[in-house]
């Protein structure tokens, strides 16, 4: 109940765009060839049941049902709500009464029906018994003790063919063949789930050489040339001799075949049907989208750490900045930098005169030796390779050439990063006079750059260079006077 205090203020602002998994790119790039290839979109049942999936299998059934995932859900009926139970509850709420726990009982009734989600129910007991918040999953919880979950009868879908027939027997008796249809989803194979891309075609006439032929033609569109190797032992789903496994550059990425007319004949299917299935993690790596499957599904947890160069440059930022009058300052200093940075010192510059309440305040610019500015005060910060380098136009060093011509820029420059440094403390506290100087920059955190944490793992890791240093000497200081009041005569 505490972390209430913890909540933001707000103010987020959502990135302009964002990165979509490469894996489910690649759904989306298959579910576009499907359709070109004139195959029409069905989503098929996630959840089997067992029966269906002995009747399609035959003696072969227990061999199958090894690799899947068998349902289990857990009881929703809870305890009795009788005086036991108000006793234990009353040690959570001591004024909770037998009104109360009525209450109670016909909110527990509604939940055991499937009229209430757990959250719901949950809402119901704070608001019709009066509990607290933090009483009510307690009291929850005495009246549910845990009970084994229980099997359903339902497998969890582990590939082509079990989720089609019902489909298909379904699709024939509202259209006529030929029926040419495609799938995308996860299938749940023990020790091995993941999406699969699922593909039949009812037709009197579809043979296997159909089959390669349009497993050829929309692998083709994808840029992958497929060979097929027929299986030595066929399953009882196919025809005998007609189950293929289809490969892309050396490697197996899924199989083919006729459905066995004895299976299909259990759902009153009467012409041939072939079917294909591709699984998406190994075309990726077919594709050179990932070293592995592993790295495909979760590039989060395995391969290698990539940060784009464009990534790295909109994370890189200015820290402090003025938010009104201070940015006038901000300008005026980068622009009279820009103009007499070589101007010999001693010397001075008046940036602004501003009349703040009862005072008057003015920003100059000075120097006391050397010149206005060091040499790299304009220097601007690039990002090429994963490197971060501070550069001046030209480049001068090999790395800040490359990060120039070919990096990314951020429009990051020491002169502004300073200047608004220097402004926002101005800005921050008028009425005191200030000098704020900046001689050389080691860090970018000295220049009032700041670099996330995250980019500077990632640099470290990669042995990427973060040079973002020189010599900028500038320096402002601001003056304040009392504004004087005459008094009218009486």
């Amino acid at each position: 109940m505490k972390t209430i205090d913890l909540m933001p203020s707000g103010g987020y602002s959502p990135k302009p765009r964002g990165n979509p998994h490469p894996e489910a790119e690649l759904v989306q790039r298959l579910r576009t060839a499907f359709t070109g290839s004139g195959y029409s979109e069905a989503l098929l049942p996630v959840f089997v049941d067992e029966a269906e999936a002995r009747r399609q299998r035959g003696p072969e059934a227990e061999l199958a049902l090894a690799g899947a995932y068998a349902i289990a859900g857990f009881q929703r009926q809870p305890g009795e709500a009788d005086a036991r139970a108000l006793e234990r509850i009353r040690a959570i709420a001591p004024t909770f009464n037998e009104a109360r726990l009525a209450e109670l009982k016909k909110i527990l009734d509604s939940f055991s029906r499937d009229e209430l989600s757990p959250g719901e129910l949950l809402s119901q007991v704070v608001e019709k018994t009066g509990a607290r918040m933090e009483q009510a999953s307690e009291i929850v919880s005495v009246m549910f003790t845990r009970r084994p979950a229980e099997a359903t009868g339902l497998l969890l879908r582990t590939g082509l063919a079990e989720s089609w027939f019902e489909t298909l027997a379904a699709l024939l008796k509202k259209e006529s063949p030929p029926l040419q249809l495609f799938s995308i989803g996860l299938g749940f194979r023990r020790g091995a789930p993941g999406w699969v891309a699922w593909g039949a075609v009812a037709s009197e006439s579809v043979s296997v050489q159909d089959g390669q032929s349009l497993v050829s033609s929309f692998l083709g569109g994808l840029g992958l040339t497929p060979s097929f190797q027929k299986v030595s032992a066929t399953s009882k789903l196919f025809i005998p001799g007609t189950e293929l496994v289809v490969s892309c550059r050396g490697a197996p990425v899924g199989r083919l075949g006729l459905l066995s007319p004895i299976a299909l004949s259990e759902y009153g299917i009467g012409i041939p049907v072939l079917v294909f299935e591709l699984l998406v993690g190994r075309l990726g790596v077919a594709l050179g989208l990932a070293e592995g499957e592993e790295e495909l599904h979760h590039p989060q947890f395995f391969g290698e750490w990539r940060l784009p160069d464009e990534e790295i440059a909109g994370l890189l930022r200015i820290g402090s900045s003025p938010s009104s009058w201070g940015r006038e300052l901000s300008s005026k200093i980068v622009k009279t930098c820009t103009l007499y940075a070589q101007h010999p010192a001693p010397c001075e510059f008046k940036l602004l005169e501003k009349e703040v309440g009862d005072k008057k305040v003015e920003a100059w610019l000075t120097a006391e030796e050397g010149m206005l500015c060091g040499r790299d005060y304009a220097n601007e910060i690039f990002v090429f390779d994963g490197n971060v380098v501070s550069s001046p136009a030209m480049g001068s060093t090999p790395l800040q050439k490359e990060a120039v011509s070919r990096g990314r820029r951020t429009g990051i420059s020491f002169v502004k990063a300073f200047a608004d440094y220097a402004s926002f403390l101005i800005e921050s506290d008028p009425a005191k006079p200030q000098r704020i100087e900046l001689s050389s920059a080691s860090d970018p955190s000295d220049a009032n750059i700041v670099v996330p944490e995250l980019v500077r793992r990632f640099i470290e890791s990669k042995g990427k260079a973060l040079d973002v240093s020189g010599d900028v000497s500038i320096a402002v200081e601001s003056r304040v006077k009392r504004l004087w009041t005459h008094e009218q005569p009486r």
